[in-house]
């Protein structure tokens, strides 16, 4: 319990570091991307929470279940996304594997493995709002869905201001790294 509490207290006050430390140069460019492709699945959730139609909706909401699953996701659909996709749950998990398996400082692999846990937790439940919001027969209530998904999104995101409570995110992680400010 003392080593959750030091490692929220280490995440939760972080200053920025100048550059990050030489073992997290390939974490802090695997969370770029993930930051960045959490951004573009954001605006899918927003334009599915709009649509028009159920068939845009349930377009829009697949686009964002292609993205967290990736091309050998179970729900995959080609008709919205083509080619190879890795999906952020996956490559997240395999980050998550890779980071326990290094010789880090204690504090970052508490601090990592908090925050990566509860990331994963964020976009599962995404997932499983995007499917609800996906399936949904009724435009209202794929609207709900697709608010949920959004809200997880944002989440698993983190929070843009330090100063706010913390349950871990890629954006706390990015300043945590070497880049204070985060999109």
């Amino acid at each position: 319990m003392r080593e959750l509490l030091v490692a929220l207290a280490v995440l939760g006050g972080a200053v920025a570091l100048a550059a990050p430390p030489p073992w997290a140069a390939d974490l802090v460019e695997e969370l770029v991307w993930m930051r960045d492709s959490l951004v573009e699945v954001s605006y899918f959730c927003a334009l599915a929470t709009a649509a028009p139609t159920c068939r845009d909706q349930h377009i829009l909401a697949m686009r964002v279940v292609d993205v967290l699953e990736g091309s050998k996701g179970p729900h995959f659909d080609p008709r919205v996304a083509s080619g190879d996709m890795p999906g952020i749950l996956p490559r997240l998990k395999e980050l998550a594997q890779e980071l326990a398996q290094r010789d880090l400082p204690p504090e970052d692999k508490a601090a990592l493995k908090f925050s990566l846990e509860n990331v994963r937790a964020f976009l599962s439940l995404a997932l499983e709002a995007a499917l609800r919001g996906a399936g949904s027969r009724r435009l209202v209530q794929g609207a709900i869905n697709m608010r949920q998904a959004y809200a997880f999104i944002l989440a698993a995101l983190g929070p843009e201001d330090p100063r706010l409570a913390y349950l871990g995110g890629i954006r706390p992680l990015l300043r945590r790294y070497g880049l204070p400010h985060t999109p």
